[in-house]
């Protein structure tokens, strides 16, 4: 552990150097993620899309209940999106909040420490990879972390990719529990 703690000093300006010459090549215009400043409309069908959640708002209390945790504190949001009936992705948990944020991208530099080098643009996103097929939809569901018990749903939609627009996609007042939830769609560009 010792040694770890001598050497890290030195390895972490290469790895930050790193870390931002590989974000670089990512978002270049070649292998850019393709997210227009303006909402368009509808996603195409057979392209592959990322959609990825920005912004959950719960209520001030769950529905039915006084607070949402027995000791008074706010919920502990996470999101999964489920696709054809599996989970293919479940956020982190943002703890003690009624408005949880996240961010689009991470650069998981724990994993470049312990040496793994190879890192992709799907690697980065953190987000589902889907493709949009006539019919199909995804299930965002939301829930309340507890560490000590079951979580609690807090709210969950369906959402058919027709109704989907590339960009930022507002969606407001959905159940008693969830207020707002925002979710960013970008076409998966493939260089």
């Amino acid at each position: 552990m010792a040694k770890f703690k001598k050497t890290l000093p030195l390895v972490l300006p290469i790895l930050l150097a790193f870390a931002g010459a590989s974000l670089a090549y990512v978002f270049n215009e070649k292998n850019s993620i393709k997210v227009s400043k303006e909402t368009q409309p509808g996603l195409e069908l057979g392209k592959d899309y990322y959609i990825q959640i920005s912004l959950v708002e719960l209520a001030s209390k769950p529905e039915g209940k006084s607070t949402w945790d027995k000791l008074g504190s706010a919920p502990d949001i996470y999101v999964e999106i489920k696709w054809r009936e599996n989970i293919i992705f479940k956020s982190s948990v943002k703890s003690d909040t009624l408005i949880g944020v996240w961010s689009q991208t991470e650069l998981d530099l724990q994993s470049l420490a312990m040496g793994d080098t190879t890192i992709s643009p799907d690697d980065l996103i953190k987000g589902a990879r889907v493709s949009a097929v006539e019919g199909e939809s995804i299930a965002l569901q939301v829930y309340d972390y507890d560490p000590l018990g079951a979580n609690d749903l807090a709210g969950s939609v369906e959402l058919v990719f027709s109704s989907l627009n590339i960009g930022k996609n507002k969606l407001n007042d959905l159940s008693p529990g969830l207020r707002r939830v925002e979710i960013l769609v970008s076409e998966v560009s493939e260089g």
